[in-house]
């Protein structure tokens, strides 16, 4: 008992330390601020690719860097933990100090791999998928913003809602407790159910339970929980439903964009992302997967986009072992992690659940405003089997 004690003291120590840099991590670093003036550029010159800029560091990274260095972790398998989470501020410090420069991509493999063969197939099948692209317009984002306020409120989480310039419809920031909306975006009662499942359910669940452990590296998130953390995000969309053939062959493009990014210019990645998607979704495409560039005539790809199917892929095989689901809900861990918890001392049964009472009566909360009908189901939309072509085809017909 003493041991443990020690043992949590230290690890308390060493977690402060590492959330003081942790915290300074905002993903939005990564996002051209000129966005909008580059697309016209390219829009209105077959041979313009963009010249990205991005907002200026409000620290110092390699005094941060320094920072992190200098903490003394020792070699029990809790620690082993708080190393790599250690280990991964390192290569995102190095990641925000090279945008804009030739070093970016490497560090971002480094980060977060590459597509294989295998993914870049199922990619494929993904991206072929024949979908209605109208979009359909029923609430605007200032709408859904009151609406999650309201909800937040109600269920008892102290998160804000805002809008902001960015590729992504939708954004969570752990660091801040804000939900973010795309600014100006059109969404459908259909996406907006997606994003309960998404964002709720997964993001800001893990969060809060995080928050409640005395370690804020678990709210934060510990090395390497983004893959886990988005591929149980698509699980669940799966497991209620919500994944429409639109919504796989989005997941399918990122990949792709990667892919192509990784050995091509911005505009041949746009140009190959237009055999499968429409010229404003190639864009947003490719924009995600060459954010962090500064001159994206140059091969390179911002490759964090592959985590989402690869995720997805890896949540499946570990839920049809029969592994436990709730785990994941100790805040946002990765597969990986799941062994090394028990040795971490201190650490809380995870409080919010998808299918806990309180979060029911959140989702009626919603329910009632977009007369939306969210049942939690057993098992994911999606099987290995029906993941084949053949499997793709019966689900959702054409090509």
């Amino acid at each position: 008992m003493a041991d443990d004690s020690m043992l949590q003291q230290r690890l308390l120590d060493i977690d402060r330390q590492l959330h003081a840099v942790d915290r300074l991590l905002l993903s939005h670093y990564i996002n051209p601020i000129n966005e909008k003036e580059e697309k016209k550029k390219f829009l209105s010159d077959a041979a313009y690719d963009p010249q990205f800029r991005y907002q200026p560091l409000l620290f110092n990274p390699a005094y941060a860097a320094d920072d992190v260095r200098k903490i003394l972790i020792g070699s029990s398998r809790a620690e082993a933990v708080f190393k790599k989470k250690a280990e991964s501020i390192l290569l995102h410090l190095q990641l925000l100090a090279r945008r804009g420069t030739p070093l970016f991509p490497e560090i971002s493999f480094r980060l977060f791999g590459k597509p294989s063969q295998q993914l870049i197939g199922i990619a494929m099948l993904y991206a072929r998928l024949k979908v209605n692209d109208d979009m359909v317009c029923e609430l605007k984002s200032a709408d859904v913003k009151a609406l999650f306020k309201s909800a937040f409120f109600k269920y008892g989480f102290h998160w804000d809602i805002d809008e902001r310039d960015m590729p992504a419809r939708a954004y969570v920031s752990s660091h801040e407790k804000k939900l973010y909306l795309q600014r100006g975006a059109c969404f459908s009662k259909a996406f907006v159910k997606k994003l309960i499942v998404h964002e709720v359910a997964t993001h800001i669940l893990r969060a809060e339970n995080g928050a409640k452990q005395p370690y804020k590296i678990f709210s934060s998130g510990l090395a390497g929980y983004l893959m886990t953390e988005e591929g149980l995000a698509v699980y669940n969309e799966a497991a209620n439903n919500v994944n429409t053939a639109k919504e796989l062959k989005a997941y399918g493009g990122r990949v792709l964009a990667v892919h192509y990014a990784l050995r091509g210019s911005f505009r041949e990645t746009y140009r190959q992302l237009l055999q499968y998607f429409p010229e404003d979704a190639a864009w947003q495409l490719t924009v995600r997967v060459k954010r962090g560039l500064g001159d994206t005539s140059r091969p390179g790809a911002f490759t964090k986009d592959i985590v989402y199917l690869k995720g997805y892929l890896a949540m499946l095989d570990y839920a049809q072992k029969g592994s436990d689901v709730d785990v994941l809900y100790y805040g946002k861990v990765g597969l990986d992690d799941i062994p090394y918890l028990k040795d971490i001392p201190g650490l809380i049964h995870p409080r919010f659940l998808p299918l806990f009472q309180s979060f029911d009566f959140f989702l009626k909360t919603i329910e009632s405003g977009l007369l939306l009908d969210i049942k939690f189901l057993s098992k994911p939309l999606l099987t290995p089997l029906e993941m084949t072509r053949d499997g793709l085809k019966k689900l959702f017909g054409k090509w």
